[in-house]
């Protein structure tokens, strides 16, 4: 399932792999949401579990590697392979 294709957004980074699509989405420096989907879009169903809503003004960068994408805050690093979409979670330090 190695992604196909990636945008970013406003607020976070759309990708899509062969088989499904995920969604990052930046609440805070220290917190992004992670959805993920097999159809052809999320929906717009509220979620039981985040009630907050995500701070568009928070800023993240996204850096392409040889192995995939690294999508960073301030505070916090995702590093997604770009082959199996495995997510490594990091502090910003590391």
């Amino acid at each position: 399932m190695p992604i196909l294709n990636y945008q970013t957004q406003p607020d976070g980074l759309w990708i899509e792999s062969d088989r499904r699509q995920l969604q990052l989405t930046v609440y805070s420096s220290r917190a992004i949401r992670v959805r993920y989907t097999q159809r052809a879009d999320f929906g717009n169903q509220p979620s039981l579990m985040v009630v907050a809503q995500p701070d568009g003004q928070v800023p993240f960068e996204l850096r392409e590697t040889a192995d995939g994408l690294v999508f960073a805050t301030a505070d916090l690093q995702i590093a997604i392979d770009r082959q199996t979409l495995a997510f490594t979670y990091r502090d910003a330090a590391d």
